[in-house]
């Protein structure tokens, strides 16, 4: 028998892509604002979770197809996932709004059920794609320093809009 190699996988897989790209949308969609009025801040915010999530699905099923193989996390978990979904749903159907009204609102607001469809499956991406203790070190490491981010910025703000309200208004939140 001939002696056994290990195989060097790339660093880089379809795998490891979508885990950086659901990050990767997290991350941003903390800290996007763009300081205009012609552009509206919470559509800009859920775009950039729609878009987000559209790439980590490409990924993810890239990645599922070149591997062959699908894990599931438990039913419950997905089953609470989507509970909200399926009550926005009937909420919509029932509310006597208009469904395109009802599914994105004016601007695809959070209290729309295409906001809450896109949020439960980013959710649901996340439990699919998270599966070792490795993953959820990264995730959480780089959840810590965006969070450390977002309350330095949020204190210099608060700061910077006491003494110059003129610059910043100390009542801006990110």
């Amino acid at each position: 028998m001939p002696p056994q190699t290990a195989v060097r996988t790339s660093r880089y897989s379809l795998e490891s892509l979508s885990i950086w790209a659901l990050i990767a949308t997290l991350v941003v969609a903390i800290i996007i604002f763009i300081p205009s009025v012609a552009v509206p801040f919470v559509a800009t915010k859920s775009f950039v979770l729609a878009s987000g999530v559209l790439i980590t699905l490409a990924l993810f099923i890239l990645a599922r197809l070149s591997r062959g193989n699908v894990v599931f996390p438990p039913i419950l978990l997905v089953g609470a996932l989507w509970l909200p979904a399926l009550a926005y749903l009937f909420s919509s159907l029932f509310s006597g709004v208009r469904i395109q009204g009802a599914l994105w609102g004016t601007a695809l607001e959070p209290d729309t059920l295409g906001f809450i469809l896109i949020a439960t499956l980013l959710g649901t991406l996340t439990a699919l794609i998270f599966r070792r203790v490795g993953q959820y070190r990264s995730f959480f490491k780089v959840s810590a320093w965006t969070l450390g981010f977002v309350a330095v910025v949020q204190i210099l703000i608060l700061i910077v809009g006491q003494f110059s309200p003129k610059t910043i208004s100390p009542a801006f939140s990110i």
